[in-house]
């Protein structure tokens, strides 16, 4: 499956708006350890994996990304995160 990530971030959107195009990025931890909130944390799980990191300084969430698989017409929360299910849904019957 494809992931796609929508950030709000001033910096990330400049960076995303300047390159025209869908960026591949990974998370800036890895797979079962906490969320980085820093470049430093970030450094710290990921820096050898990885070319270059950002420093858009200390992210404003307290909780991890929701992470929603879609198909078709069927959105599915596969992570909790800082949007709730009502957010997630209210987008996604936005255009019906």
């Amino acid at each position: 499956p494809t992931g796609y990530r929508v950030p709000d971030h001033p910096v990330t959107l400049a960076v995303l708006e300047a390159f025209g195009a869908p960026m591949l990025a990974t998370s800036a931890n890895l797979s079962g350890e906490p969320d980085s909130v820093t470049a430093e944390e970030a450094e710290r799980s990921i820096g050898e994996r990885v070319e270059i990191i950002l420093d858009g300084g200390k992210t404003g969430l307290e909780i991890a990304s929701t992470v929603v698989m879609v198909s078709g017409d069927h959105c599915e929360i596969l992570r909790q995160g800082a949007l709730s299910e009502a957010e997630v849904l209210a987008v996604a019957n936005h255009g019906t």
